[in-house]
């Protein structure tokens, strides 16, 4: 009687799964379909390196473009050296990479907070306003899951309404307007040795 009534009681659903476990075929495909997400997520990662070695090398000759150096230099080096510095910015730009966060509505609001606050940051390190130094702190603090120190609770409510790809972008984002903050004051330090 008990066995009659376990295989009347069985839903249609449980027969599904066990059939789905029992499936040599389903299984490889499953595992195929794993090794693959790897690989769409390490390319993904690659895509967003490059990104950032694209942006580093434009600085970088930029940098190079603005030296005085080249401004000591005779007319025809300075043509030269121009005429290079142009190649170089072209051949870069040429390289377009993009990597496409699929958000939710939510998502896309919340994201859009989070760029206006740091641009607001980076307005703040530019003018040296009060307080930003403790303000980063806070921000970086609420994007570590095991932060020591104080959270900012209401940066936090708006950072996990936002995809997990763009709240490891944000990190990124804070820890260099943090370097930026601590090379601004670097350079104010030396500024002032230098006037003392």
């Amino acid at each position: 009687m008990a066995n009659k009534n376990s295989s009347t009681n069985r839903k249609p659903n449980d027969e599904k799964m066990l059939a789905i476990c029992d499936d040599p075929i389903f299984d490889y495909l499953l595992n195929t379909l794993d090794e693959l997400e790897k690989q769409v997520e390490s390319f993904r990662d690659t895509a967003k390196k490059l990104q950032e070695d694209k942006q580093e090398i434009l600085e970088k000759i930029n940098k190079v473009s603005e030296s005085q150096a080249i401004s000591d230099l005779t007319e025809e080096k300075k043509d030269e050296l121009e005429l290079y510095i142009d190649r170089l910015c072209k051949r870069c730009i040429t390289v377009e990479l993009s990597v496409i966060t699929v958000r939710s509505t939510h998502q896309e609001k919340a994201i859009l907070k989070i760029k206006d606050i740091l641009k607001k940051l980076q307005a703040d390190i530019q003018s040296d306003t009060p307080g930003t130094r403790d303000k980063i702190t806070r921000y970086l603090n609420t994007c570590t899951t095991d932060g020591d120190g104080t959270l900012d609770y209401q940066f936090q409510a708006i950072l996990l309404d936002c995809a997990a790809e763009d709240q490891k972008e944000v990190k990124k984002r804070l820890q260099a307007l943090w370097s930026a903050l601590v090379h601004s004051e670097k350079s104010v330090d030396e500024l002032s040795k230098e006037f003392s």
